[in-house]
């Protein structure tokens, strides 16, 4: 009976140690899988600069990841005055991303990254259309966020700050062609007039512009460096300024420098936008970046002086910036 009794308490205790054993082997393998399914993404920075609007758009980037996804992607930073000798040496092993900041960063990556998935950053519309023609590539592989504003985005500013304004005139320059018939195509659906003058590579745009203001209440400015750059952007808002023709810009430089008004996206909110960009691209399941955006956080410029001088009455920056806001939410 005792014997009985002492093996009946042996095997009584067999399926206590069998349950253990399974459970620390669930246990570890619970561990493992989380460890698989967080792997950290390995993001490479390729910076046209180290300071300025350059480091901005970086720190709010690594805020922003480290908000949203901490500890799940190992950034590295190389600035382009130390990445022709050494860029080719970083990509093996291949980083799950290259992020550039700014045009010249850009075109190196594009240049030299082959199967790595390229995403830009501080590069106008124009700019990357061009990248992409000296360096054609898989549109799942290269994207871009863009620095300038969407063409119906700028309009409603315009239409906001101007409601009685039907005429409206834009110079047209070898880069930004292409955004002038997409300018043209939305006045249309606005009831709007557009007058267009062309601007030759290495040309006076005083001369196409005289010839526009006589019959336009308005100039929009159209980021193209053929057209607006350091030596005519001066001459073209003193142009405006005197024929009493307000233009809206497409930068807070520019309206700092005379324009009226512009809507533009700051370097924390492009990095706050290329934070979140990241994180999805690193938690998706195929890896892609998709087509290039436009921001999605931006903000209103306006130099009341300029509307002061020119007898107009304008909200306040806070205002416009929540009407934009308001009616680009109601659309579809």
């Amino acid at each position: 009976m005792q014997g009985l009794i002492t093996h009946q308490a042996r095997t009584d205790r067999w399926p206590l140690w069998t349950s253990g054993l399974l459970l620390c082997g669930y246990l570890l393998l619970s561990l493992w899988s989380n460890r698989v399914g967080a792997e950290t993404a390995r993001v490479l920075i390729v910076s046209g600069d180290s300071g300025g609007a350059y480091a901005e758009v970086i720190a709010t980037l690594q805020t922003r990841l480290n908000e949203l996804a901490p500890d799940s992607v190992q950034l590295q930073t190389l600035n382009l005055a130390d990445a022709q000798g050494t860029f080719e040496k970083t990509l093996h092993p291949a980083p799950d991303l290259i992020v550039t900041v700014g045009t010249q960063a850009s075109a190196l990556a594009q240049s030299k990254s082959e199967n790595t998935p390229v995403l830009s950053l501080l590069v106008s519309a124009p700019d990357y259309a061009l990248l992409n023609q000296v360096n054609p590539s898989d549109s799942n592989l290269h994207s871009a966020l863009y620095l300038d504003q969407p063409l119906d985005r700028q309009l409603t500013l315009l239409q906001l700050l101007l409601p009685k304004v039907t005429r409206l005139a834009s110079l047209s320059g070898p880069q930004s062609a292409e955004q002038t018939q997409q300018l043209r195509s939305l006045c249309v659906q606005r009831n709007l007039q557009l007058s267009i003058e062309s601007v030759a590579p290495d040309s006076n745009p005083i001369r196409p512009l005289t010839r526009l203001i006589d019959h336009a209440e308005v100039l929009i400015a159209l980021p193209d460096p053929h057209v607006f750059n350091r030596s005519s952007i001066q001459a073209i808002l003193l142009t405006t300024y005197r024929n009493r023709v307000p233009v809206i810009g497409f930068s807070q430089a520019y309206v700092r420098a005379g324009a009226l008004a512009a809507v533009h996206s700051t370097a924390q909110q492009i990095g706050q936008q290329a934070g979140e960009w990241i994180v999805e691209f690193t938690q998706s399941e195929n890896r892609q970046l998709g087509p290039p955006r436009y921001p999605r956080y931006y903000s209103v410029a306006v130099n009341t002086q300029v509307a002061q001088s020119l007898n107009l009455s304008v909200s306040s920056e806070n205002v416009l910036l929540h009407q934009l806001q308001q009616l680009e939410n109601r659309s579809p």
